[in-house]
């Protein structure tokens, strides 16, 4: 089994963040700032928790 989400410096995940186990050995992510403004990654921090 394979799940992940969103880390703490993703703002508003429901939106901005996807992630999807495609096969064995591949996982992939997806981020984009749906506003195109201002949900934007602006620190560092953790990104995604995968547990696997």
């Amino acid at each position: 089994m394979c799940k992940g989400e969103a880390g703490s410096i993703v703002i508003n995940p429901s939106i901005n963040f996807a992630i999807n186990k495609e096969k064995d050995g591949i996982i992939r992510i997806l981020f984009l700032d749906d506003t195109l403004l201002n949900e934007y990654i602006s620190k560092d921090g953790v990104f995604a928790n995968i547990t696997i």
